[in-house]
């Protein structure tokens, strides 16, 4: 037996946790046309596990002389942070404490990060029925 689905409650919760990034008719026009019921709760679930240009985290490095370099975040860790930045260079810097380093990164798949802290199942099912619904 399946989970029941209610894809108005489902409706309510994509207004109120996904509507601020989401557009059920923009980015998400015709989504169940694009990917089936479980290629679409694989990407509510696992959004990382993609490597688009979508799941790519932005770094902007802020130098101890003010400048700014900003880029694809390729790594980071307690002693540097790397990007590479718009014109395709690979760039790193050193991090630790008194390097006069500043970090600031955006991840455009936080908020999924966030929400699958606190989807309860039946959240996730009604979310999922509300998709299946963009045709």
């Amino acid at each position: 037996m399946g989970v029941a689905r209610d894809a108005k409650a489902g409706q309510q919760y994509f207004t109120a946790h996904c509507a601020a990034c989401h557009s059920a008719t923009g980015d998400l026009a015709h989504v169940a046309a694009r990917f089936d019921a479980a290629a679409l709760q694989s990407r509510m679930l696992y959004p990382k596990e993609r490597n688009s240009a979508r799941s790519r985290v932005f770094a902007i490095v802020t130098l101890p002389d003010g400048k700014s370099v900003s880029g694809t975040l390729r790594a980071i860790d307690d002693f540097s942070v790397a990007l590479t930045d718009s014109e395709d260079r690979y760039r790193s810097w050193p991090t630790g404490e008194g390097s006069g380093i500043k970090v600031v990164l955006q991840d455009p798949l936080e908020g999924h990060e966030q929400l699958l802290k606190r989807y309860t199942d039946t959240d996730m099912h009604n979310v999922l029925a509300y998709l299946q619904t963009l045709r």
